[in-house]
């Protein structure tokens, strides 16, 4: 989503426990013989999509924003505003296929605060979640939990774990739109700068270590100002908002990059094909084979609500 500050334009883009929603295991793989759509990514001639529908069943009088879905498809979180505390909140709402549609979402209780809580990631096994919230100090930083296992609710973000992000949130930036790998040794992150535009960047970790201090993702910045970034589990695939001008399409677009190795600098952006138009669309997130991206869009009503497309296989 975009933020104005005094220098500057900012994009900027959830768990989780609530007593309305059943905790489904995050760490459940999706089916192993369920063909992928990644490869339609990695193809030069890049993936076809379908014309994107609304998800009218996490549609309210407010906006949705920053869609996060498991691995296994059947849990999607993402924040509204104005949520349960009149500010961002996250919810979370649960289907019972990777293939049906979302029940009726409920506010996840033990992430929320007074405060606004935005983009809450999971790492592969479900037991690491990342958010961005301005609850400590009125700047946006990221936050982090643990648990033992994908089955117990997260606590809310707290000491100890904190130490894992202080050199994330060690400077006067405001910090937003976490992701993590897979493994959780990656934290993909969009911070706002002063003086300068909002860029997508990575922290890292090792094995029971810290995140270190940030460092921009070269190739994906233009300097018009980028944020949302969403990988692939095999982090080949990124997809990401951009302000970058084109022709013909609004202010803020999804675009995507590839790279061949996860140690590999990532190719020139492209525009995501068929979802664009003459709207503000963001907060790009692809399903883990693939075959679904979720995004939010001002394109009806002009308030921000989420959508979904399909890849052709």
């Amino acid at each position: 989503m975009w933020r104005r500050f005094a220098l500057g334009v900012v994009l900027v883009g959830c768990g989780f426990h609530s007593s309305a929603v059943a905790p489904v295991d995050a760490a459940a793989p999706a089916d192993a013989a369920a063909p992928s759509c990644l490869p339609r990514w990695l193809d030069d001639a890049g993936p076809a999509l379908s014309s994107p529908q609304p998800l009218t069943a996490l549609t309210s009088d407010g906006e949705e924003r920053d869609p996060w879905i498991t691995p296994d498809g059947l849990q999607l979180y993402f924040d509204r505003n104005p949520g349960i505390h009149l500010n961002y909140d996250i919810y979370a709402a649960a289907r019972t296929s990777p293939a049906g549609e979302f029940a009726s979402p409920a506010a996840v209780d033990n992430l929320d605060t007074s405060a606004d809580d935005s983009r809450a990631s999971l790492d592969g096994d479900g037991t690491l979640l990342a958010l961005s919230s301005n609850r400590a100090t009125g700047k946006f930083q990221i936050f982090v939990s643990t648990r033992g296992d994908a089955t117990q609710p997260f606590p809310s973000p707290s000491s100890p774990d904190q130490a894992m992000v202080i050199s994330v949130n060690a400077n006067a930036d405001n910090l937003y739109d976490p992701f993590l790998s897979s493994d959780g040794l990656r934290l993909y992150l969009a911070p706002a700068v002063i003086g300068a535009a909002q860029q997508v960047a990575v922290a890292t970790r090792t094995a029971g270590g810290s995140f270190g201090a940030w460092t921009p993702l070269a190739m994906i910045n233009s300097g018009a100002g980028e944020a949302d970034p969403a990988l692939s589990p095999d982090e080949r695939v990124i997809v990401f908002t951009s302000s970058r001008t084109v022709a013909g399409f609004a202010r803020t677009n999804l675009w995507y990059a590839t790279r061949q190795r996860a140690t590999d600098p990532f190719s020139a952006p492209r525009l995501i094909p068929t979802v664009n138009g003459d709207a503000d669309d963001g907060d790009p997130m692809l399903g883990a084979d693939g075959c679904e991206l979720y995004f939010s869009s001002n394109r009806t009503g002009g308030k921000y609500h989420l959508f979904r497309a399909q890849v052709a296989m």
